[in-house]
């Protein structure tokens, strides 16, 4: 989340930054991995989402020009752009310029940091 962040402070007064909080990757009633998180269920109402991402703000603090958002319960942000478990998007005018995918549990930040260096200075 500092790689993002760092994004986020350099970049802020030229785009606008959504961390859009979507359904729970790694949900204990779905698909349990143990790690030193809290276990959370997956969420079944937007109360227990907006704790769930509650809980990730107090772990990972966003920068205060991140906004954050959370899709809805059915999930439709994560159906319509297959964001699970995560993704990066650019999108300008409407239209999707980069969509960064996970390399292992990881995204390289650098093609979102090259995107950024071009197109918005």
């Amino acid at each position: 989340m500092n790689d993002m962040n760092a994004l986020v402070e350099k970049y802020h007064q030229r785009a606008v930054f959504s961390f859009i909080y979507i359904m729970e990757a790694h949900a204990v009633d779905e698909w349990p991995v143990r790690c030193e998180y809290q276990d959370i269920k997956q969420h079944t109402s937007m109360v227990e989402r907006a704790e769930a991402a509650k809980l990730l703000q107090d772990e990972f603090p966003l920068h205060p020009h991140m906004h954050l958002v959370l899709d809805n319960i059915q999930n439709h942000f994560n159906t319509v752009y297959a964001s699970w478990p995560f993704r990066y998007w650019v999108v300008l005018n409407g239209r999707i310029e980069l969509k960064l995918m996970p390399e292992g549990d990881q995204v390289s930040m650098t093609h979102l940091e090259q995107w950024c260096a071009r197109n918005l200075q």
